[in-house]
């Protein structure tokens, strides 16, 4: 057998995520179909590094694809975009050994989500959210920072989680995008639960417009007594999915 890296860009906002699923279309499921298509139905495994949810993009998602033959890697990467529908991009495609760790050997990923303030240009609103709310970036920051670190994030995950949920962020920011009017939230980490960058960012957001309304006092320390809670029932808002990307996803050396 043989074995590529890949690394895939995709607009994932008409697609149920990245994992195969029966009856429904995936970008896993894409890929698959497409190589079924250029290479004449041959065996295929293909394993992606990250479960990106549904609605969400990736300009830098990983997987391991395994077949029963090999093929130059340039011509294989040739010969099966031409089978890819446009909305799914193979940006690099790897020869590599059969131990090349896909998901034990990730060090961070990162993921930016995208906010506009004003009514968005119609090519922006698939991969940006409004929002007309008061906004503070120096506050938004400061309840993002309550984040950084290591913590248990059962209050902003799925819930039923059977995994442990403690992770760790090693990086959180937002910035002020001038040419594109939106905001950009960066999140960096070696791994997320489920919703959990999305469920941290619409709280934050949340809980910064509260403030400002003078709905709470302090939003930071809201936010660190939510977290402390380790509730997956709270109310506060989960950020929609088509404003999410994963940017990229770096391994050892």
């Amino acid at each position: 057998m043989y074995y590529y890296k890949l690394v895939i860009a995709y607009d994932g906002y008409d697609y149920h995520g990245w994992q195969w699923q029966p009856k429904k279309i995936t970008v896993a499921g894409q890929l698959e179909k497409s190589f079924f298509k250029a290479f004449q139905k041959r065996p295929i495994s293909l394993v992606g590094a990250s479960r990106t949810d549904a609605g969400v993009h990736a300009w830098g998602q990983v997987a391991r694809v395994t077949i029963d033959f090999v093929i130059d890697a340039e011509k294989l990467k040739r010969a099966w975009q031409g089978a890819l529908p446009p909305t799914i991009m193979l940006r690099e495609v790897t020869l590599v050994d059969s131990d090349f760790e896909l998901q034990d050997g990730v060090i961070s990923k990162t993921y930016d989500y995208y906010i506009s303030p004003t009514r968005m240009v119609p090519f922006l609103a698939r991969y940006c959210v409004p929002y007309y709310a008061k906004f503070d970036i120096p506050l938004l920051q400061k309840n993002l920072n309550v984040f950084l670190g290591t913590h248990d994030f059962r209050s902003f995950c799925t819930g039923d989680d059977k995994e442990s949920t403690v992770r760790t962020i090693t990086a959180i920011s937002v910035i002020y995008l001038k040419r594109y009017t939106m905001y950009r939230v960066r999140v960096q980490g070696p791994g997320f639960l489920r919703y959990m960058i999305r469920r941290i960012i619409g709280a934050s957001l949340q809980a910064m417009t509260m403030q400002l309304e003078n709905g709470i006092a302090d939003s930071a320390t809201f936010l660190h007594d939510v977290l402390q809670e380790k509730n997956p029932q709270q109310n506060l808002k989960t950020a929609p999915a088509h404003a999410l990307m994963l940017r990229a996803i770096e391994y050892r050396k």
